[in-house]
């Protein structure tokens, strides 16, 4: 009996972490390869990036929370990295500020991107 309490409490956390993040945007730097303007928009299971200056697409991933990780899956874009390529990412919020930080990725281009500023919840 403990152990379907203790599950189905982690799969609330889990709801509770996806829906704080479904339908949020955040301002922030990336680094592509200089430190470049950038909203980093959570849909309902797509996670995009723009640039801020034109609102261009780069990226499109598909993502998935656990915990406090984002696990990311590119399914198109700009970059080196290939379609499919995985990446995992910690996150923290703090009031209006999203922090990243890398925990993994299968692409090195990718890797370097993450700066150790966070973001700032666009208000729409």
């Amino acid at each position: 009996m403990k152990h379907l309490v203790s599950l189905m409490l982690f799969m609330f956390i889990g709801l509770l972490a996806h829906a704080q993040m479904a339908n949020t945007k955040w301002t922030g730097n990336l680094t592509i390869p200089e430190a470049t303007p950038v909203f980093l928009s959570f849909k309902a299971d797509v996670f995009e990036v723009h640039l801020a200056e034109n609102d261009e697409l780069l990226e499109t991933m598909t993502y998935k929370i656990s915990g406090d990780t984002i696990i990311l899956k590119k399914t198109s874009g700009n970059s080196a990295c290939p379609d499919g390529s995985t990446f995992t990412l910690k996150y923290a919020l703090q009031g209006e500020q999203l922090l990243l930080t890398l925990l993994s990725d299968d692409c090195p281009d990718r890797a370097s991107a993450w700066p150790k500023e966070p973001f700032t919840k666009v208000k729409e």
